[in-house]
This record gives C-alpha cells, sequence and structure tokens, in this order.
C-alpha cells in the first residue's frame, strides 16, 4: 500500500524530470538559433580571407540546420533564402576569379614564354599564394556543381591561341618583309 505523499513526491520527480528534459530542448535551439545569428558575419569573414569552401560550408550546414532543427522559427524565415542568394553571389565571384585568373595567366605566358612553353607549363611553377587562391576557387566551384569555369577555360584558351597565332604570322610577315627587302 503506496501513501499519498510518496505518490507525490514520485509525480513531482516526474514532474522536474520532464520539465529538466524540456529545458535541456530548449536550451539546444537556442544555441542553434546562437549560432545561425552569426552565419552571415563568418560567411562575410570567410569571402574576406577568400575562403570560398569555408563560406559554402557553413551555408550548407547552416541550410541543414535551418531544414532540420529549426523548422518553423518565424524569426529564421528569411535566412534560407538568404542563404541562397549568397550562395549565388558567391558562385558568381568564384566564376569571375576564376576567368579573371586564367586570363591573366594565359595573357602572361603569351607575352613572357610564347606558346611552346604554355604546352608544357607545370601548375606547379605558380607561385604558391596564386595556386592556392586558383584551388580555392575550383573547390568552390565544384561544391556549388558549377562546370561553366570549364567553358571559360575553354574560351580564354581559344582566344589565346588565336592571339599568338596573330602575333606569330605579323612576326613572320615583318621578317618575309625585311628580308624581302633586303634582297
Amino acid at each position: 500500500h503506496v501513501d499519498k505523499n510518496t505518490f507525490r513526491v514520485v509525480f513531482k520527480i516526474c514532474q522536474l524530470k520532464r520539465r529538466r528534459d524540456t529545458l535541456y530542448k530548449i536550451a539546444e535551439k537556442m544555441e542553434l538559433m546562437s549560432s545561425l545569428h552569426k552565419t552571415q558575419p563568418s560567411i562575410q569573414l570567410f569571402l574576406t580571407e577568400k575562403h570560398f569552401s569555408g563560406a559554402l560550408d557553413l551555408i550548407t550546414t547552416s541550410r541543414d540546420i535551418l531544414c532540420d532543427d529549426l523548422r518553423g522559427v518565424s524569426s529564421f524565415r528569411h535566412l534560407s533564402s538568404q542563404l541562397v542568394e549568397i550562395q549565388s553571389f558567391i558562385g558568381k565571384m568564384l566564376l569571375g576569379d576564376f576567368k579573371q585568373y586564367i586570363t591573366d595567366e594565359i595573357q602572361h605566358q603569351l607575352v613572357q614564354e610564347r606558346a611552346s612553353v604554355i604546352a608544357s607549363h607545370s601548375w606547379q611553377d605558380l607561385e604558391k599564394e596564386s595556386s592556392d587562391q586558383l584551388t580555392s576557387v575550383i573547390y568552390g566551384l565544384l561544391r556549388q556543381n558549377s562546370y561553366t569555369f570549364l567553358e571559360v577555360l575553354q574560351e580564354a584558351s581559344f582566344l589565346a591561341v588565336k592571339n599568338l597565332l596573330k602575333v606569330v604570322v605579323s612576326e613572320r610577315l615583318t621578317t618575309s618583309n625585311k628580308s624581302g627587302i633586303d634582297t
């Protein structure tokens, strides 16, 4: 036979345990919300440091948290679309950086070494910082499943070969004209 006092104590213990569990869950959600609140400044920091993969990882993780753990939290209803916009912006930045880098590198090689060296040019000859930056850009583009950079590379290569042919033909014509005038 159980007296009422014992029953009340056991019942109170169960209530307190359930309340504690609920408070732990609320605290976890609050920590997630606090972390998400810091997402955009952290992404900006990654971008200023040209650490595109880190920014994209943070965006992916934040979107997963929004979808899985904080679904329905009204204060974050616009964050997902903002993260998509930032991700799109990063993609455009990466493609622009890649385009500029490839164009500069090909033009540099044309001016410095001519076509014979471009074919044998090794990526190891690049400066460490430039190589790291290019690697970061390419990884970022691949993380976004963006392969348009290959079209950019093809275009830049075609343009470089076209310009090189113009220079070589022009030099040959100039050399031919000089040798024809001398004789």
